[in-house]
């Protein structure tokens, strides 16, 4: 048994703060709390589903008391006025004690899963209430989902707090966040040029004679891919995002076809 009944009246529990691990997983969305509430109002606090506390600091039994598990059930009584139950955690594993708990009684999206694991691997050492850190491997294991799908997660957090946050709860599936962040990081790259894609493909350390034939010819592709690129928006009538993605394909073409000794690009 990896809690124990708690017999002293938890004075002013309204203002019990939270430990971190609690605030891994998301708020319950409002249709659910609202129906948390009337529940309470109507047949009192469950003892049943009794919020879990825990020291702040394990090693310090005088340490403040924190709320491990039930942050949506503390917060539920205190709107219903109705007075909480509590039981105290003195297992070994919170990490996987909270974990269980909120994946077991939650519907959570393939995204929500994922924000919890990073977090969860970005834990400081003490803040997971285990001595050593925990890699994204077991984070992932842990939580039930990929890496790969943490990675995904990482890197719209990253580029994109806002909607990271809004994956976090639900509101937004991560695959769209995925998109929408790789859209907006594309739109903001510089377009490449075919004066740069054909002076990168020249060595530096060339001869002067030799260098000067190369960026002849480097001359004489340019101009004829600008005039193949030119001929192509004409005649098709082509968009601004299509003229890019012809410029581009053309660039590329040129570009390995002179690296490669001047192939045919066709």
């Amino acid at each position: 048994m990896s809690v124990r009944p708690i017999y002293d009246e938890i004075k002013d529990w309204h203002l019990l703060r939270l430990h971190k691990l609690c605030t891994l997983f998301p708020e319950a969305d409002e249709h659910d709390y609202n129906s948390l509430v009337v529940s309470m109002k109507t047949h009192g606090f469950l003892e049943s589903d009794p919020i879990v506390l825990i020291e702040a600091d394990p090693t310090d039994p005088s340490s403040e008391m924190l709320v491990l598990d039930g942050r949506n059930r503390l917060l539920a009584a205190a709107d219903a006025e109705v007075a909480p139950k509590f039981v105290y955690y003195d297992g070994d594993n919170p990490i996987g004690f909270v974990t269980s708990k909120n994946l077991d009684r939650r519907h959570l999206t393939t995204g929500q899963k994922a924000a919890v694991a990073a977090e969860l691997a970005d834990l400081e050492s003490g803040q997971n209430a285990n001595s050593e850190n925990m890699t994204q491997s077991e984070a992932a294991e842990k939580v039930g989902v990929g890496e790969a799908t943490i990675r995904r997660y990482k890197y719209v957090e990253k580029h994109d707090p806002e909607l990271a946050a809004q994956v976090k709860s639900g509101e937004v599936p991560l695959e769209k966040a995925r998109a929408i962040v790789t859209k907006e990081q594309d739109a903001g790259k510089p377009p490449v040029t075919v004066e740069d894609a054909l002076a990168d493909a020249i060595p530096p350390s060339l001869g002067d004679k030799k260098a000067a034939r190369k960026a002849k010819e480097r001359d004489e592709l340019m101009a004829e891919v600008n005039n193949i690129v030119n001929i192509a928006l004409k005649e098709n009538n082509l968009t601004e995002m299509e003229s890019e993605s012809v410029k581009s394909a053309m660039i590329t073409c040129v570009t390995r076809g002179y690296t490669l000794g001047k192939q045919s690009c066709k």
